[in-house]
């Protein structure tokens, strides 16, 4: 299998973060500034524990802090 550059490798794990609407919604929100996570549950209308989740995958992806 072929290796590929990390620059590469880095932008594949942003989008995958991304890739779901989800995700999608709350990194523009945050771009807003600081947002708790009952907020974001209310505007993504999913529950606390899913969007916690998904915000895990947004810090791996270190698209959030």
């Amino acid at each position: 299998m072929a290796k590929f550059p990390e620059i590469y490798e880095g932008q594949a794990k942003i989008f995958k973060a991304i890739g779901h609407p989800a995700r999608l919604m709350m990194a523009e929100a945050l771009l807003e500034g600081p947002k708790t996570v009952t907020e974001l549950a209310a505007l993504v209308q999913l529950e606390m524990p899913t969007v916690s989740r998904h915000l895990a995958v947004l810090k791996e992806a270190q698209i959030v802090k």
